[in-house]
């Protein structure tokens, strides 16, 4: 960030002001303690609300990549991780409660690409710094306002996130004017009794017909709120189990030669990781099925 920040810390909660030289930024990051269960409040002196928020999961450890979620409010609200965390137990992601350039609901999002999308990547690579993240698991997410938000920067910057989480809203665009999004993960809630259902409907169907793996859930009885949270919570468990990869997307396959030919050593090579990914992967998912029964105890409190 541009403005240089201190951390103090109070009881669970840790807040980075602004107003230190700028050589004194990077010590005082470090002094933060990023520990599991615990928010961090920070403050930029910029935007509507003057800080974001960022929860680390309860089950966070550093030797794990984590998913991240970006979580936008809805009109009127202020910066916060509650819904995520009420639904994931306060488990399974990095949750950043994020807010807007602009407060209210203007025609348009003209600000977005100048001002938010830019905002977005620097808090995500300033946190990089600091917590273990997987570069291919950052989900963004919100509620009315915030979902309409997070449906455009799907449209606007779907090579940085692996998919959306959208609650009580759709698409703004009558049509999507985006490109595809291959196995882009999406998350659609909105109650029955919402004047935007049909938006939401819309969306759904547009996104799966681009290739997104939609899951969509209606909430009966419910207006312009969050209903019931157990599928969102299923939602974020099966998307917080971790994915080794063979190798990056963008990156050369190991059992290529150059020209994307096949190689021998790469073939052998590739034999080797996959054995020892199948291996991580029972670990991992051994791991998560002892999370998913701990929490499938305490899903009272979403009833």
């Amino acid at each position: 960030m541009k403005a240089a920040m201190a951390g103090i810390l109070i009881g669970t909660c840790a807040t980075i002001a602004t107003g230190l030289a700028p050589n004194d930024q990077m010590d005082a990051w470090s002094s933060l303690a990023w520990k599991a269960g615990e928010e961090v409040r920070i403050e930029t002196g910029t935007d509507a609300a003057g800080y974001y928020t960022v929860y680390v999961p309860l089950d966070y450890t550093p030797d794990e990549a984590w998913p991240i979620l970006f979580y936008y409010h809805g009109l009127g609200g202020s910066p916060t991780t509650n819904v995520i965390r009420a639904a994931g137990n306060d488990r399974y992601f990095i949750v950043v409660g994020m807010d807007y350039h602009k407060a209210g609901f203007p025609d348009g999002f003209d600000y977005l690409q100048s001002h938010d999308i830019p905002t977005l990547k620097r808090i995500l690579a300033d946190l990089r710094g600091h917590l273990s993240i997987d570069p291919d698991r950052v989900f963004v997410g919100g509620f009315s306002k915030g979902g309409y938000y997070s449906c455009e920067l799907l449209r606007l910057v779907p090579d940085l996130l692996a998919g959306a989480l959208v609650l009580g809203a759709g698409c703004l665009e009558p049509e999507w004017n985006g490109g595809e999004l291959p196995a882009k993960r999406v998350f659609i809630g909105i109650g029955d009794r919402d004047g935007r259902l049909s938006k939401a409907v819309w969306t759904a169907r547009r996104f799966k017909q681009l290739g997104a793996d939609v899951t969509f859930e209606t909430w009966p009885g419910v207006g312009h709120s969050v209903g019931d949270l157990r599928g969102l919570r299923r939602w974020l468990f099966t998307n917080s189990a971790a994915r080794p990869r063979l190798w990056g997307q963008r990156g050369r396959r190991p059992d290529r030669g150059v020209g994307g030919k096949p190689s021998s050593v790469g073939q052998v090579l590739l034999a080797i990781v996959a054995g020892t990914t199948v291996l991580a992967g029972i670990a991992t998912a051994w791991k998560l099925r002892g999370r998913l029964a701990t929490d499938q105890k305490s899903s009272a409190d979403l009833q």
